[in-house]
């Protein structure tokens, strides 16, 4: 049972109907109607406390999408930036939801969800002048076609954007991607000795792909290998990283190129004591 935390703000909850999430001063919590109060933001939790600003807690926004089960949890970090943490989840295990971090060009204050008006057609009065070169999105937009309802987006200079999941860059700057495994800790048996990890093998399949790892539970990441090429049939790789620690934690990530992965194998032998 989680004590003495509150939520940052009225605007910091999402309520599902079967559940209410919100967000704390040290995580993001899920109220199911028990007496028990379970966090669910231990993936993001490091970088979550470092980037929230209290002072700045009242311009906290959520924003949830029930038809991709989507919520977007856009936290101040100073009085004019945020950070937007993704949370994907499934409402029958709504304890450990999927985590990714966002990073936008532009600073957002508002923003929500919206169905676009399906009785527009090209020649509608409503469109009369409007050119299809000045729209924003494409013909072919999985949005458009789809009915799928659309994140808007409201700046701090007070322009609105519509993000489009099939948008491979921002404001012209490639997205960055990664992947994330979990903190692989040495054995039991090695007691009080440290692990040293040696090898890193994965099965990957794309175009390209980055290799990092962290000894310091994410806080931060070393570059084992840049810009490995990869082909469109999944094959093996090894990658040796020789580092001393209790954890390491992989991240596979790319920049404007993109990568699958299969599976992933970690070496370890006893190393130094603590």
């Amino acid at each position: 049972v989680v004590q003495n935390t509150s939520m940052i703000s009225p605007t910091a909850m999402v309520n599902l109907g079967y559940a209410h999430l919100y967000a704390g001063g040290e995580n993001i919590y899920l109220f199911d109607g028990t007496n028990n109060l379970i966090p669910i933001g231990d993936a993001i939790k490091n970088t979550y406390r470092a980037t929230l600003d209290l002072s700045q807690a009242s311009k906290t926004h959520v924003v949830h999408d029930p038809v991709k089960r989507e919520i977007f949890w856009f936290i101040p970090n100073t009085s004019t930036t945020f950070k937007c943490f993704h949370m994907g989840y499934d409402v029958q295990n709504l304890a450990n939801p999927r985590w990714a971090i966002l990073d936008f060009a532009d600073v957002f204050r508002a923003s929500g969800i919206f169905i676009e008006d399906q009785s527009l057609r090209w020649n509608s009065t409503e469109l009369a002048g409007i050119e299809w070169s000045t729209e924003l999105y494409s013909w072919s937009s999985t949005r458009r076609v789809s009915t799928v309802p659309d994140l808007v987006l409201g700046s701090l200079d007070g322009e609105v954007f519509k993000s489009e999941t099939t948008d491979t860059t921002d404001a012209g700057t490639a997205i960055a991607s990664y992947w994330d495994t979990i903190d692989f800790t040495v054995p039991e048996s090695f007691m009080s000795t440290q692990g040293r990890w040696i090898e890193i093998e994965a099965e990957l399949a794309g175009t390209a792909v980055d290799v990092q790892i962290s000894i310091d539970q994410g806080v931060n990441y070393i570059t084992i290998k840049s810009a490995q090429a990869l082909t469109g049939v999944y094959t093996p790789y090894k990658f040796f990283c020789d580092k001393v620690s209790r954890t390491m934690r992989v991240r596979f990530k790319h920049a404007s190129s993109g990568f699958q992965i299969r599976w992933i194998r970690v070496w370890a032998r006893e190393g130094s004591p603590r």
